[in-house]
């Protein structure tokens, strides 16, 4: 099961992500299944937050016992050492066709390798 939570950044996003993702880990659990954590990204307004993002989703998957899809992180690796916001589309929230593809090919190879 793959859950993704938007606001990550704050106390409360972070609170969300430990809470319920408890939650849906025992959910898992129950149905034989594996929890994957969705690591996003902050919007371009919102880019300082990064690290905050990127911790509370390490957090919460360790705690929980649960794959954790590194998107958000990769990302901001690329963002920084490229000097390039092309993994955003124009809104500067939502992804391109080029963070899109990124963010599919973290997850796949997140999932089944």
């Amino acid at each position: 099961m793959i859950i993704q939570q938007g606001p990550s950044s704050q106390e409360d996003g972070r609170k969300m992500l430990l809470e319920y993702g408890k939650e849906y880990s025992l959910l898992c659990k129950l149905n034989d299944a594996k929890l994957a954590y969705f690591m996003v990204w902050p919007s371009l307004k919102y880019y300082h937050s990064f690290d905050s993002v990127i911790k509370n989703h390490e957090d919460a998957a360790s705690i929980n016992n649960a794959i954790l899809l590194p998107v958000g992180r990769i990302w901001k690796d690329y963002i920084d050492s490229m000097k390039t916001k092309e993994y955003y589309g124009p809104d500067g929230f939502h992804p391109s066709l080029k963070g899109s593809q990124v963010a599919a090919e973290i997850i796949m190879d997140n999932l089944f390798n």
